[in-house]
């Protein structure tokens, strides 16, 4: 097996065990969400969200891209043998990240009152501020670890810390809200307690890192590029917390009507951050994939399509029958009381379809490390963020923010597809027409044999069912997944036990399928 083969296949096994890792992630996040949302109601769970709101932008003073250049640097040096760098990375990194945390901590405790009235336009939210506070050391932390991790190629290592986190919070919640009482100050302790455990297992997994003898690195290259990606950090929490700001100021007039309102939009808006967590495991070992195959200029560019027409392939279908069974999807997580969010869940979530251009786009370019790219990458998302939501916003009510949410993220795709191309990037784009064409029939096929079941799990567990079977059927027929691709599929499955038996099997079906299709037209 050549370095490539093995490259790619190393990739894509890490790639599919981050992404089972975060399903069961996922799995544990639902019953809590479900539990917390049902037993809080939509007035105190929109509370809640709104108590996250003055934290998640202090957050953005203990970070300065100091992941993302962890993430990079660490996979730069690993593949370069040199481990040294990597542990004097690591533990510089780590130190920074403790103190900047700390430092934002005290000032946060002592204007959590002032913090809630202005950034959530709602008062008496003080003590949820307090304690979310003592949520951000460790969450910071985490991150720190998570980013060393990924850049390391550990995936067994950070699968753990995955999985044992959310199972904490769950522990948390059931055991605060069972002998306690089902309050928002009990939810946030329980997710504080989760934040503990996971820094606790990761410093375990990364001890031999942090412990290991240090020397000198690129001080001035890494620093410049963590201050580049910092600022789409920027970007994205100033459009974020603009959003958050919005929903709380468009809903204040509302009393407690607009409480659940915010309630309603944080559930639709919570649930797609879920299913982009899943996505974004698949994605996870991308940046050291194109980093270690960026020196070979043609084989980096044959790998980089690839990977896109295999992820495109692999996410539009379950992005449409989360936009098309929004209804169902959120009377199932959250239960009935929560219908309202489904209409927002709907607009929001046509962000995910073109996902896969987003995160293959920016990777690429963050591999390459042009900072001149990145930085007007990060200009576009936040001057088309803000002119979105506030247009949008301030004329539609919350169904505009939906709508923004929904279009945020296209200037600046646009914008990083063309440099690619420009770069010499050849996008297939009849190739994705197919997959969309099949995509969009499988789904809709699927609709009127679901329509007369009265259970929602019924409906999606069978629409799921049948779209995959048709969507199987029509990518064969147009031939949509090249030689290139079910290789590429094949080599990963080589790697992972289970899992990899099941997308082997798949392969060998499809390619049969196709053949016969082939044969028979």
């Amino acid at each position: 097996m050549s370095e490539l083969e093995y490259t790619v296949e190393r990739a894509g096994a890490h790639a599919l065990l981050y992404a089972a890792s975060t399903i069961v992630y996922l799995l544990v996040q639902v019953v809590t969400l479900m539990v917390v949302a049902r037993l809080l109601g939509p007035a105190n769970y929109g509370l809640y969200n709104l108590a996250s709101i003055p934290v998640s932008v202090l957050s953005l003073l203990t970070d300065f891209g100091i992941d993302a250049a962890v993430l990079r640097y660490s996979s730069l040096y690993a593949s370069r043998g040199q481990v040294c760098r990597v542990a004097s990375l690591a533990k510089r990194a780590f130190l920074l990240k403790l103190t900047l945390s700390l430092s934002v901590v005290a000032p946060a405790l002592l204007l959590a009152e002032p913090l809630g009235q202005a950034l959530s336009s709602r008062s008496g939210i003080g003590l949820y501020v307090s304690l979310y506070t003592l949520v951000l050391v460790p969450q910071v932390l985490v991150a720190d670890a998570a980013s060393l991790m990924v850049g390391l190629g550990r995936a067994g290592s950070r699968t753990i810390v995955v999985i044992a986190q959310p199972l904490a919070r769950l522990a948390a919640v059931l055991a605060l809200f069972s002998l306690v009482g089902p309050t928002v100050e009990n939810a946030i302790l329980a997710l504080a307690v989760s934040y503990v455990v996971g820094i606790t297992v990761s410093l375990t997994l990364v001890k031999d890192v942090l412990s290991s003898r240090g020397c000198g690195f690129e001080m001035n290259e890494v620093v410049g590029y963590a201050l580049t990606v910092y600022t789409g950090s920027v970007a994205g929490a100033v459009v974020a917390r603009l959003q958050s700001y919005l929903l709380g100021f468009i809903t204040a007039p509302m009393g407690v009507v607009g409480n659940s309102v915010a309630g309603y939009f944080n559930a639709a808006y919570n649930f797609l951050g879920a299913i982009g967590a899943v996505y974004g495991a698949l994605a996870t070992p991308l940046l050291p994939l194109f980093v270690h195959q960026s020196k070979n200029e043609e084989g980096f560019k044959g790998i980089v399509e690839a990977v896109l027409a295999t992820l495109f392939a692999l996410t539009l279908p379950l992005s449409l029958i989360s936009i098309l069974y929004s209804g169902d999807v959120i009377r199932t997580v959250y239960g009935p009381e929560y219908a309202e969010a489904g209409f927002y869940y709907t607009v929001i979530s046509v962000s995910l379809l073109l996902w896969p251009f987003s995160v293959v786009a920016g990777s690429v370019i963050q591999a390459y490390g042009v900072k001149r790219v990145i930085l007007l990458s990060n200009t576009i998302s936040l001057v088309s963020g803000v002119l979105l939501y506030l247009g949008l916003g301030l004329t539609l009510g919350v169904a505009g923010l939906a709508i923004a949410s929904a279009l945020a993220s296209i200037p600046v795709l646009v914008y990083q597809l063309s440099y690619l191309e420009g770069s010499g990037f050849r996008m297939e784009y009849s190739k994705y027409l197919k997959t969309a064409v099949a995509s969009v029939l499988s789904v809709l096929a699927s609709i009127p044999l679901t329509m007369l079941l009265a259970l929602s799990v019924a409906r999606l567990v069978l629409g799921f069912t049948f779209t995959a079977l048709f969507y199987s059927v029509l990518l064969a027929a147009l031939n949509a997944l090249s030689d290139v691709e079910l290789s590429f599929l094949v080599r990963i499955s080589r790697s992972i036990p289970v899992l990899g038996w099941i997308l082997g099997a798949y392969v060998v079906f499809y390619t049969r399928l196709r053949d016969f299709l082939a044969r028979l037209l």
